[in-house]
């Protein structure tokens, strides 16, 4: 797919260099990859779009497939990551970990290298607890949707239609 061409290589060159500046560019190019490929699904499924959002606006019963065109549209990203992501468990017992390398650094007093030490297990936490965050966020927002996609009052069908057709309008497809 053109979008990805060049980008495995982009990878192993920021993985080989280990520079800062590599994996910045490296993140650039994903962060584009990653919008156009969304574009491109989006594109692909805007005709099939509009009879839903159609039907959603007369707030009549969608079928299976339906259903999951419009999750693909609205939390298809949260689903994807979640279903990819195969580090959570170790981030846990990394954050467990750390937490308890923590609280014995707390216990007595430190000498300044301790310090310094305490300082980067704060650090690798708070970068923990964000990863981990973000995880459990995209993974309860595409829970709650699969929910809420089962029993869709008229407000909410009606709602879910405007959210779709703005996406339809976007200029970014």
């Amino acid at each position: 797919m053109e979008p990805l061409s060049g980008i495995a290589r982009i990878i192993r060159e920021a993985a080989a260099d280990a520079s800062a500046d590599k994996f910045s560019q490296a993140g650039m190019a994903l962060v584009k990859a990653r919008n156009q490929i969304r574009e491109a699904l989006q594109e692909q499924t805007a005709a099939a779009m509009k009879p839903i959002i159609q039907k959603l606006e007369k707030h009549q019963p969608l079928n299976p497939e339906e259903k999951e065109l419009v999750r693909l549209w609205i939390v298809g990203d949260a689903a994807s990551y979640t279903a990819k992501e195969n580090d959570y468990g170790e981030w846990l017992k990394e954050f467990s970990r750390l937490g308890q390398d923590i609280g014995d650094g707390a216990a007595v007093p430190l000498s300044i290298p301790e310090m310094f030490g305490l300082y980067g297990s704060l650090e690798d936490a708070v970068r923990l607890a964000a990863d981990l965050q973000f995880f459990l966020e995209e993974k309860e927002r595409a829970a709650r949707f699969d929910q809420a996609i089962q029993n869709l009052s008229a407000s909410d069908a009606e709602m879910l239609a405007g959210i779709l057709e703005e996406k339809l309008a976007s200029p970014e497809m």
